[in-house]
């Protein structure tokens, strides 16, 4: 038996990337998921791929910066699959990389901090909600980052955004552990992923540094992230509550 057959998972940002190859292993292991994003085509991809593998996955076009989506994606997959067992709040945006904070552009410092935090806050309210109507309690787990535990120059959108995830996360999940939902969050470092791919040249100089500098002597791959997050969500991961696990190579530690 899989480790999540007859769970039911509302994952976001499920295009590409982290949340792409975690749909991916929930479905492999039993899991119908609910793959939640902007990116129709993309999104759509990532259904056909697991329902090609004979699995069962749903597309729900979500911008989880509103909350009357979110409210209404996550009523849609309690209808559509019977239940909420867990939540993958995982769609993030980066915003700015080489802009200072006396230069950073406060459109895209309020974009950045809509998606990546208040649609955190958002995810989390009305999974939390579902999951206590049901009273069979659940698992969450947020996606933050080594920057929700550390700072870094030029990213201060992302890196302020990181941090109010795993306040929130903490505080909810000391709100909700006695109801039987545990809440926790995944802190990924340099990953390879389209978000995190060089724009130009001189990004590629600056990100290339940073790679070398990762003792595990590689770039993590979407699947690390994935197995730790599922991780997470198992009854392996029973006992921990309001955590953000780094998973990062090793940067962390220097």
């Amino acid at each position: 038996m899989a480790r999540f057959d007859n769970k039911v998972v509302f994952l976001t940002g499920g295009a590409t990337g982290i949340g792409r190859a975690t749909a991916l292993a929930f479905a492999h292991e039993g899991a119908r998921v609910a793959v939640c994003d902007v990116a129709e085509a993309q999104a759509q991809e990532t259904v056909k791929l697991i329902t090609d593998a004979g699995g069962t996955a749903l597309f729900i076009k979500t911008n989880v910066a509103s909350a009357s989506e979110v409210e209404s994606a996550v009523q849609r997959t309690v209808a559509e699959f019977g239940g909420l067992h867990i939540g993958i709040n995982n769609a993030g945006i980066e915003g700015s990389r080489d802009k200072a904070t006396h230069d950073y552009d406060e459109a895209t410092f309020r974009r950045v901090i809509d998606v990546n935090l208040t649609g955190v806050f958002l995810c989390m309210k009305y999974q939390i909600q579902a999951m206590r109507e049901s009273k069979a309690g659940g698992v969450i787990v947020n996606t933050a980052s080594f920057l929700g535990h550390f700072g870094m120059q030029f990213h201060l959108a992302y890196v302020t955004a990181k941090h109010g995830v795993m306040g929130m996360t903490r505080a909810a999940a000391l709100e909700y552990a006695r109801s039987g939902i545990r809440i926790n969050a995944i802190c990924p470092g340099f990953i390879d992923t389209p978000m995190t791919a060089a724009r130009n040249e001189k990004d590629q100089q600056i990100m290339d540094r940073y790679y070398a500098a990762i003792p595990a002597k590689r770039v993590g791959q979407p699947d690390d992230i994935a197995k730790a997050i599922l991780f997470l969500a198992s009854e392996d991961a029973g006992y921990v509550y309001g955590q953000g696990m780094i998973v990062d190579g090793g940067m962390s530690a220097m």
